[in-house]
């Protein structure tokens, strides 16, 4: 074989090399999501629950004020805890934020929606809405729960059957949020108090105030609330010496209330939050240890009653 044939192969198989290599970085600059650049997106309020046939259902999102943030490079998915597959995703590539900073999806009739899903979309729970940086075809339905691109989550209920498998979405300690917390899911809304305080995927300043679709959470300015129940066994006689234990909902240590020989047990001067309380009872089994509770204001008769037996 001469010299020449010999280069002539070379310098062809380096074209070949050249333009496979173009072709790989040009897939996957193709199917690889926009980059988010700027500043954090989180999600700021969450409404899942109306009277009846459910049309007012809503996701918000918030830049921290800055506005006209783009969303180009981020999806939306509904987490559904009966299986922990995904059920929905909405891929936001060519929207923004408004000038206020706010983006929401929702059902039609919501004010401000910015994209609409159709209503009776967004499942009551125990489910999650989250927010990755990926595109929507990343998230067909039936996708498994995933941390992997995760920027922020919201794990709720508008019972108190906790979901653990969902919980994996929030930071470690960080508590599910009860909807229904005081009694009325129907008529609020899931969101973060102050508004957009809390930090990603931290549950802990969620409260339940009146729904503020793609404005400012505004809060309450009330006193700060109570918490309180019963210890009892499957007689109805009080239990005495239960270790209650608080945590979360902003506190920076956890609080303990040992039940009275009654069963009673309470807890005081709590701000409003999302709290963890867990029981421990030598000598007795409860179905479900550990419950959040939503605190906006005094909760009474949040009661544990143990097995039978136990």
């Amino acid at each position: 074989m001469s010299r020449r044939t010999t280069s002539t192969r070379v310098a062809l198989a380096i074209v070949i090399l050249s333009a496979l290599s173009t072709a790989v970085a040009a897939k996957w600059i193709v199917s690889a999501p926009s980059r988010v650049v700027g500043t954090t997106v989180i999600i700021n309020e969450v409404d899942s629950d109306q009277v009846s046939t459910d049309t007012l259902e809503f996701v918000e999102l918030y830049d921290g004020g800055v506005g006209n943030t783009p969303l180009d490079g981020y999806v939306v998915v509904f987490f559904n805890g009966s299986n922990d597959l995904s059920y929905a995703a909405f891929d936001l590539d060519g929207f923004t934020t408004d000038a206020g900073g706010y983006f929401t999806l929702g059902n039609s009739a919501v004010p401000g929606v910015d994209r609409v899903f159709p209503n009776n979309t967004l499942q009551n729970g125990p489910d999650a809405v989250a927010l990755f940086e990926a595109n929507g075809s990343n998230f067909p339905t039936g996708t498994p729960v995933t941390t992997t691109n995760l920027h922020d989550a919201l794990v709720y209920s508008i019972t108190t059957t906790i979901d653990m498998e969902l919980l994996v979405l929030l930071n470690a300690g960080e508590a599910q949020v009860n909807e229904n917390g005081s009694g009325t899911s129907a008529t609020v809304s899931m969101q973060r108090l102050p508004n957009g305080s809390g930090g990603e995927r931290n549950t802990t300043s969620y409260g339940l105030m009146p729904p503020t679709p793609d404005g400012p959470n505004l809060g309450p300015t009330a006193a700060p609330v109570s918490l309180s129940g019963r210890v009892i066994d499957s007689t109805g006689r009080g239990i005495l010496g239960a270790r209650m234990i608080l945590e979360g909902g902003g506190l920076l240590e956890p609080r303990v209330s040992l039940s009275s020989s009654f069963g009673y047990y309470s807890f005081d001067s709590l701000p409003i939050g999302t709290y963890m309380l867990t029981i421990n009872s030598k000598g007795h089994m409860f179905a479900a240890p550990s419950r959040a509770v939503t605190l906006v204001d005094n909760v009474v008769d949040f009661d544990f009653i143990a097995e039978p037996g136990g």
